[in-house]
């Protein structure tokens, strides 16, 4: 596959907003962390700041996991715009996949098990209709 000047530029563009966007997922995850942890102090250290770590601990790889994904994206991609081979673009192109692939099957879970815990919610009587 022959790589024009113009989907190399395209490429470049791509990089720099994949940078952008994980080096803000990483940011997002730190202070996710730093407000579980301060939570829990708060709470003190019973089964309620136990469970709410790990929520936010649940939350944070969430937010950590794609974005690694896209850092390595946009590394592989600056490596590739630079003269890179080939293989370069598809070791990139396969963590762009592996971003996705964890986003889909996130969504896929987040959609199992939203109706999950409003039914569960609505028949413990927490959750008045």
């Amino acid at each position: 596959m022959t790589i024009t000047p113009r989907m190399r530029d395209a490429l470049a563009g791509s990089r720099r907003w994949t940078r952008f966007l994980s080096i803000f997922g990483f940011v997002l995850s730190c202070i996710m962390l730093f407000l579980g942890l301060s939570g829990v102090v708060a709470m003190g250290a019973n089964w309620m700041g136990l469970v709410y770590l790990i929520m936010i601990l649940a939350v944070a790889a969430v937010y950590f996991v794609p974005s690694l994904h896209l850092f390595r994206y946009s590394s592989l991609l600056a490596t590739y715009v630079e003269g890179g081979e080939s293989e370069v673009l598809e070791a990139a192109e396969t963590e762009h996949f592996r971003c996705f692939r964890f986003l889909g099957v996130a969504v896929i879970v987040l959609l199992v098990i939203y109706p999950l815990l409003m039914l569960t919610l609505f028949l413990s009587g927490a959750f008045q209709w």
